[in-house]
């Protein structure tokens, strides 16, 4: 449950970085689009595996 809240809470921190990109990051803007579900694949995937 921790690997999940810890994912939750680095979330907003992945939409800042996708909404800030224009201020030169070296990210391309599709990795920062395409991180956003597989990080709730990641959610998911560690909750199916909870006891």
């Amino acid at each position: 449950m921790g690997l999940i809240l810890l994912l939750i809470a680095i979330f907003p921190a992945n939409i800042y970085q996708l909404w800030a990109s224009g201020a030169g990051t070296a990210v391309p803007l599709w990795i920062l689009w395409v991180r956003l579900p597989i990080q709730g694949l990641f959610i998911w995937w560690a909750y199916s595996h909870t006891a």
